[in-house]
């Protein structure tokens, strides 16, 4: 994917610093060891293998990170909030002064 959209360099932005929105796991990925939440973490963060295969929308908003040494797989998703009600979804995602981006971090099932 070479043009790069305004909405993906934002959530790029926001993967990779954490910052300027919020970030939740689910529970199975907080029962796992520091560890590992940590590398995955620092995959998730690190991500940027987005093609037309994964990111067809050129958002890069979610993807599937793999730890192959431990054979687990985790999966991020960034959604958009309106950020005032902060449960509503955001009209404009490319607006940082009314969009909340959340991020899910979860396990995935390794492929």
């Amino acid at each position: 994917m070479e043009n790069i959209s305004v909405l993906a360099k934002l959530n790029d932005v926001f993967r990779n610093t954490f910052s300027g929105g919020i970030v939740v796991v689910t529970r199975e990925f907080n029962s796992l060891d520091e560890n590992i939440k940590n590398k995955a973490v620092e995959k998730i963060r690190n991500f940027s293998s987005f093609n037309e295969g994964n990111d067809p929308f050129n958002e890069h908003d979610c993807a599937i990170v793999r730890l192959d040494d431990i054979n687990k797989a985790f999966k991020f998703k960034i959604d958009y909030y309106d950020k005032e009600n902060q449960n509503y979804a955001a009209e404009n995602p490319e607006n940082e002064s009314t969009t909340l981006r959340v991020l899910t971090i979860s396990t995935a099932f390794y492929i």
